[in-house]
């Protein structure tokens, strides 16, 4: 959906003040939605066509084009900071796997526990030839182009596969370089870059005690980029107060 009265921007409002852009999709699970940062397409994720793939329209809902063909849940796109690419990360089941998922998926359900990343130019052929970036054992989610956009950053528990630790990793465009972002606590996700670049937010338990075993807040720390040897990392990290 898209507010129509920016004048009065709300978190909820009733029905006559939106409008559905996915009307003529039967019902179908249409959701995480982002947009483009020139502010031109939408890029989400949509069942309308049986199956979870990613798609894109402008942002009155019209010229809707399908990105992904393969079968297993595409999810969770972002646009590059330049709005010419988009990763996303994906489950691509085969064999008995792929049975079970679509059995799953005929219910409403997913069970997406092997997750990798992928990223594709949008200046090419209508279907994205997808590159893979990761290729582990792990659950890779969350990710979100570099400022650069010469590689991403996403949430990973691939050094710890059969547990529930997860860090944030960084990649280049070619799935090499890997490189480990955060160190402390047993989960950071959702990573993003302000517009500028300069600083990046996640969710992180980091410094949660275990009384309170399950909370997880927002944090904020500058980023550090040398252009030079294209060294990053995170500097002044520090836990976000939203009012």
């Amino acid at each position: 959906y898209k507010h129509r009265d920016v004048s009065r921007p709300r978190v909820a409002a009733p029905p006559p003040h939106f409008e559905r852009l996915t009307a003529d999709d039967d019902g179908a699970y249409a959701a995480e939605a982002t947009v483009a940062p020139n502010g031109e397409r939408i890029v989400y994720t949509s069942a309308a066509s049986g199956d979870l793939e990613i798609y894109t329209m402008a942002l009155d809902g019209t010229d809707r084009r399908r990105l992904t063909y393969t079968p297993g849940y595409d999810g969770g796109p972002y646009f590059s900071f330049d709005s010419r690419k988009v990763v996303w990360r994906a489950n691509r089941p085969q064999g008995a796997a792929l049975t079970r998922y679509l059995q799953l998926l005929a219910l409403g359900l997913v069970e997406p526990l092997d997750m990798q990343v992928y990223y594709a130019p949008l200046d090419g052929p209508r279907q994205l030839q997808a590159v893979q970036l990761t290729n582990n054992t792990g659950v890779n989610f969350a990710p979100f182009f570099l400022p650069n956009d010469a590689g991403v950053i996403f949430s990973s528990n691939m050094g710890s596969p059969t547990g529930g630790t997860f860090h944030l990793y960084a990649v280049d465009l070619n799935g090499e370089h890997l490189t480990q972002v955060t160190t402390e606590g047993n989960f950071n996700s959702f990573p993003m870059f302000s517009f500028d670049g300069k600083r990046i937010a996640w969710c992180s338990d980091r410094g949660v005690p275990p009384s309170e075993y399950g909370t997880i807040n927002v944090w904020v720390a500058d980023w550090v980029w040398r252009p030079d040897t294209g060294a990053f990392g995170i500097a002044n990290e520090r836990r976000a107060h939203i009012a």
